[in-house]
């Protein structure tokens, strides 16, 4: 796997020019808008970002070609989202930090939940991962774009309808979720979390050892 990682970051390094523009996008966007949508931002930009060295390996029978090396099907699944993982709070990093450089700039002072913002973000870059990658690895980067698109499409769906009666259905929900314990409701989203990526590992191992090249 060692070696897996050592390809990945030495190709994502290749493309420092645009990781130096990602990075500028984040300070502005902080600076621009809330101080917290830099962590959000470079966060989610990380996870996608991440997914971009499966397309240099479908490259030219790239998969063929690395499977020669000691590298087992199961071990280059894995380590995707070891990867991807990495990547997520390496990016979600460089986001506090912002956010507390531009929190003294802006207002003078450490800025408050930023714990939650942090909490957030990898939440939401590990959700990204755990969909994403299986679709890539199933039908590759172009087919997987339709896919997804399909999976939003039918959560843009449920979000209408919950919306539906001129949103009382969607206030109704908000405001039960509102009564619960913050605590409760972010120990249930974890668990949600880890069963999804444990079930995208899965996944990904299966679809990866049934691929054929």
């Amino acid at each position: 796997m060692k070696g897996l990682l050592t390809k990945d970051f030495y190709l994502l390094g290749n493309q420092y020019k645009s990781l130096l523009l990602i990075l500028i996008c984040g300070i502005g966007m902080s600076f621009g808008m809330d101080t917290f949508s830099g962590i959000v931002y470079l966060t989610m930009i990380g996870s996608i970002f991440s997914l971009s060295t499966l397309s240099y390996d479908e490259m030219e029978n790239g998969y063929s070609y690395l499977l020669t090396f000691p590298v087992s099907r199961k071990t280059y699944a894995k380590e995707k989202y070891v990867f991807s993982f990495l990547m997520s709070v390496f990016f979600c990093l460089l986001g506090l930090i912002i956010c507390i450089i531009v929190g003294f700039i802006k207002d003078g002072q450490l800025i408050e939940e930023i714990g939650e913002n942090v909490i957030t973000s990898l939440m939401m870059s590990v959700f990204l991962i755990s969909i994403m990658l299986p679709l890539r690895l199933k039908y590759g980067s172009e087919k997987s774009k339709f896919v997804l698109f399909g999976i939003f499409g039918i959560g843009a769906l449920i979000v209408y309808f919950l919306n539906g009666n001129n949103g009382e259905n969607y206030s109704k929900l908000a405001e039960k979720l509102s009564q619960l314990d913050f605590k409760i409701v972010l120990a249930a989203m974890i668990a949600f979390i880890v069963i999804l990526c444990m079930i995208s590992i899965a996944a990904s191992i299966r679809i990866m050892e049934k691929k054929e090249f």
